[in-house]
């Protein structure tokens, strides 16, 4: 049916094996964007349950909002506010990325030369001072794999955030994270795609998205030459190839049983995540892993004056040069701002919806949507009746963010068992110990 049937490019189907972009197969059979779509709006309130979630959108690869997810004003006042974030983690230092000036988007190029050290404490400072052009995204200690980031993990151990939500059942979490910067007229984050199915928490702010469903992967020039798009969305590239789940693909990682379910799909060579795939799964060395989205590797020590460097626009102490940027696989090179169909033809073969995100609300994607997102500031009104709510009043100007990124299911028939293999959840309890109830 049609349903099961690859979206050929433009031409013969011959191009679907062989294009000028490298793009060899898109096995993609879940949700599909069609003309005047619209996302799915559920309501908190309606009890959704783990089955019914899975079932209805994790299972069909389907995108939907969950209004009323988190009471949205508690959280600002109670669980994320200034002095909550101060005093549980405004020592500990915190990873920014900074822009050059407001026209450039984050995320692409997270080098040393745009990477800031800061206590987390001094960049709430900079944003309540105005500063635009940082933002906290994910972090990085040294090659250590770590589920929870600063202040993710603070904020986990003293009961203000779940250490996954209830209503994703047996996913298994890859990282926390939290998003937080400064925009009155919205930043970008460049059209991407992540590798893991994402639960995307607002806080605070606003948030548009762009959003193209995994099928037209072909169209969207990929910094990265697609291998494949397997049947969950998963996007695998040249040269870091994986399986459905993400598990890189070596001749020891392919059971006999993931075999018998997607043969079609399996492709044998060195794993996505790993320098080296010849190791066994309980020797992957996660010192050399790649991380999702906005964190890619950071190539060096960042500067040590860089804390005193915050990346406002005109600062003569910022060098505006290439540094150690290198083009991430899963960012398109596509402006979707300014299109050059002379560059880019295939893209008038896509199709896109634009949603809208406000706090309060919860966006679920499944990895291998192509997304872009403008982040927005949004001033609500506190009561601040003391001088300590000062700050809390300018940090009312703040976007903010949590997401939850889990390792995409490969087993989309049964909600309590949504994996193939072993192999996330082994290597989850032997990184954590069974410090954190995921």
């Amino acid at each position: 049916g049609e349903k099961d049937r690859a979206v050929p490019t433009t031409g013969s189907d011959d191009m679907v094996n062989s294009n000028p972009l490298g793009f060899t197969l898109n096995g993609y059979k879940g949700y599909k964007l069609k003309e005047d779509d619209k996302i799915d709006k559920l309501l908190w309130e309606e009890k959704i349950g783990p089955q019914y979630f899975f079932e209805n959108y994790v299972s069909k690869r389907k995108p939907c909002i969950i209004d009323k997810f988190i009471d949205a004003e508690d959280w600002q006042q109670n669980r994320f506010d200034v002095r909550t974030l101060t005093d549980l983690a405004g020592d500990e230092t915190v990873q920014v990325e900074r822009r050059y000036d407001s026209s450039e988007s984050f995320g692409q190029q997270r080098t040393k030369g745009r990477q800031v050290d800061l206590t987390l404490k001094l960049f709430i400072n900079e944003l309540c001072s105005g500063n635009e052009n940082l933002y906290m995204t994910t972090q990085e200690y040294d090659g250590e794999y770590r589920m929870y980031g600063t202040p993710c993990r603070q904020l986990l151990e003293a009961g203000k955030i779940e250490a996954k939500p209830t209503l994703v059942g047996n996913l298994i979490l890859q990282s926390c994270n939290m998003w937080l910067g400064r925009s009155k007229h919205g930043s970008s984050s460049g059209l991407h795609h992540d590798y893991h199915d994402n639960m995307y928490i607002l806080i605070q702010g606003q948030k548009k998205f762009r959003l193209f469903s995994p099928d037209q992967a072909q169209y969207l020039a990929t910094n990265g030459t697609i291998d494949r798009v397997y049947f969950n969305g998963r996007v695998s590239y040249m040269g870091s190839e994986t399986l459905a789940d993400g598990r890189p693909t070596t001749m020891d990682d392919i059971s006999a049983d993931n075999e018998s379910v997607q043969n079609d799909d399996v492709v044998i060579g060195k794993g996505f995540d790993y320098v080296s795939s010849d190791e066994e799964e309980e020797n992957i060395d996660w010192n050399d892993a790649k991380r999702d989205d906005f964190d890619c590797e950071l190539n060096g020590e960042i500067d040590d004056d860089c804390s005193n460097k915050c990346g406002e626009e005109g600062s003569d102490e910022v060098a505006h040069t290439g540094e150690d940027f290198q083009p991430i696989d899963s960012f398109s090179r596509i402006n979707l701002e300014k299109v050059s169909l002379n560059e880019f033809p295939l893209f008038v073969n896509t199709k896109h919806i634009e949603v809208d995100v406000e706090s309060g609300q919860m966006l679920y994607l499944p990895c291998g949507w192509f997304h872009e997102v403008r982040s927005y500031s949004s001033s609500i009104t506190l009561e601040t009746k003391t001088v300590e709510k000062k700050l809390d009043k300018s940090f009312q100007d703040a976007h903010m963010a949590l997401n939850y990124w889990f390792h995409p299911p490969d087993n989309l028939n049964d909600w309590t068992q949504p994996y193939n293999s072993t192999f996330w959840q082994d290597n989850v309890k032997k990184q954590t110990e069974g410090k954190y109830s995921t």
